[in-house]
C-alpha cells in the first residue's frame, strides 16, 4: 500500500491492546512490539464497521517531523466480526500539504497568494513567483484576523477576496 500512495508517511497494524506488530516503512520497525498511547488507535478500536477515525491535526509517533492526520480503522476478524486490532495510514501531512500549496501557486503571479490555516496555530503558505516574503507575511497576517464569515481581507490597503473552506479529510 505504501508504494502505491505515496501520500502515507507509514502504515501500522497493531493489536486490540493497541501493541504495534507491524509497520509498512523501515523508518518506523522501532515500534514494533511498543503500545500506542494516541487516542485514534484507541478510538479505531470501537468503530463500527467500514467506518474510519482521523486523529487530531498533530504531531504523532508515526510522523515525529510534523504535523500531520492519521487515519485509523477497526480490523476484524472475518468469522466473528470481533475487533482483533487497528490499522493506522499516517497522512505525510506537512509535505503534502507544502505540495497543495505550492501547485496552486503555478503560473500565479504577485498579486495571488494562498494561505492555509492550520489548527495549530501555524500557517502554511505559496505565492507567485514574484511574491515578497513581506507580502506573504502580510497574507498570513490578513487572514489569521480575519473575523468569521469575512471574505475580504485588507493588504497594506488594497482588499483581497477570501475563499475558505474547512477541510474534512477525504
Amino acid at each position: 500500500i505504501n508504494d502505491l500512495y505515496t501520500v502515507y508517511g507509514g502504515i501500522v497494524l497493531f493489536d486490540a491492546q493497541c501493541r504495534i506488530v507491524a509497520v509498512s516503512r523501515e523508518h518506523l520497525h522501532h515500534l514494533v512490539n511498543t503500545v500506542l498511547d494516541e487516542t485514534w488507535a484507541k478510538r479505531a478500536l470501537v468503530t463500527e464497521p467500514h467506518k474510519y477515525v482521523s486523529s487530531e491535526w498533530g504531531t504523532t509517533c508515526l510522523q515525529p517531523q510534523g504535523s500531520t492526520f492519521v487515519f485509523a480503522a477497526p480490523v476484524r476478524d472475518p468469522l466473528t466480526q470481533r475487533v482483533i486490532g487497528g490499522i493506522g495510514l499516517a497522512w505525510d501531512g506537512t509535505q503534502q500539504l507544502a505540495s497543495i500549496l505550492r501547485d496552486c501557486a503555478v503560473g500565479s503571479d504577485s498579486r495571488d497568494t494562498f494561505v492555509l490555516h492550520q489548527s495549530n496555530g501555524h500557517l502554511a503558505a505559496a505565492c507567485g513567483q514574484t511574491c515578497s516574503e513581506s507580502r506573504l507575511r502580510l497574507a498570513k497576517e490578513a487572514t489569521q484576523n480575519l473575523p468569521p464569515g469575512e471574505t475580504i481581507a485588507d493588504l497594506e490597503g488594497t482588499l483581497f477576496g477570501v475563499g475558505m473552506s474547512h477541510g474534512v479529510g477525504y
